[in-house]
């Protein structure tokens, strides 16, 4: 019967079909893709060079080994570029240093989960570029949402004004618009939720009122005074 392997002499030829496949994969630079595809290149590798040592290889082996191999030159994924996750993950540090300085909200308590996730993410050397992308929308997003504590030292002192004024020098109608808007301004004051835009309205809205107070004519003060005099002669009579 001759010897067996005369059998095989052919398959095993064959395996020069795994060599373009198995040179490529060498020449691969296996830093620009993520350790999990490199994996499972370098697994089909493997498996093929076992194939090159066997004297005994059948053809339908080669073939498998080289449409592996194939396919997972074809499957590799590039690493990620995090560029820009990474600069926003250090600006979100940065935030949470400076908490005190946040309203603490929902938009605060969405924040730090994204913030958190990003992270995560960033220590997963499998990540793909799609998904580093949407980490790094969300997390932009969810920074832009973010509301700081306005300054209120300017409305304070504003109402402090306010309060001091004379109102008996003034006409009337514009003292109750003052008056209105002196109101309007503490409850913004003592309101921690409020915007830096409703701050910024409630102390141009009284610096207004303020500027616009109407000193009283002499006409105006002798009515007053008249009506005082009408008050005290009223109730002297009864």
């Amino acid at each position: 019967y001759g010897d067996h392997r005369d059998l095989h002499s052919f398959p095993t030829r064959r395996s020069s079909d795994l060599e373009i496949p198995m040179e490529i994969a060498k020449q691969i630079n296996r830093e620009n893709f993520t350790p999990e595809s490199v994996q499972a290149l370098d697994d089909a590798y493997k498996a093929a060079e076992d194939l090159m040592d066997d004297e005994e290889v059948l053809e339908a082996d080669i073939q498998a080994a080289a449409e592996a191999l194939y396919e997972a030159l074809d499957n590799l994924v590039f690493r990620a570029d995090r560029t820009d996750l990474e600069a926003l993950v250090a600006e979100g540090k940065k935030i949470v240093e400076n908490a005190s300085k946040y309203i603490q909200d929902e938009t605060w308590a969405t924040f730090k989960t994204i913030l958190g996730d990003a992270e995560t993410l960033l220590e997963n050397a499998n990540a793909t570029q799609e998904a580093v992308d949407e980490k790094a929308e969300e997390l932009l997003n969810a920074i832009t949402a973010l509301r700081m504590i306005p300054n209120k030292d300017a409305l304070k002192d504003l109402i402090g004004k306010a309060e001091a004024v004379n109102t008996s020098k003034y006409t009337a109608k514009s003292v109750a618009a003052m008056q209105k808007a002196l109101s309007n301004a503490k409850v913004v004051l003592n309101n921690e939720a409020a915007t830096e835009e409703e701050v910024k309205s409630a102390v141009e809205a009284l610096e207004a009122s303020i500027q616009n107070l109407e000193t009283k004519t002499t006409t105006d003060r002798k009515s007053t005074r008249l009506n005082s005099s009408h008050s005290a002669i009223s109730y002297a009579v009864f």
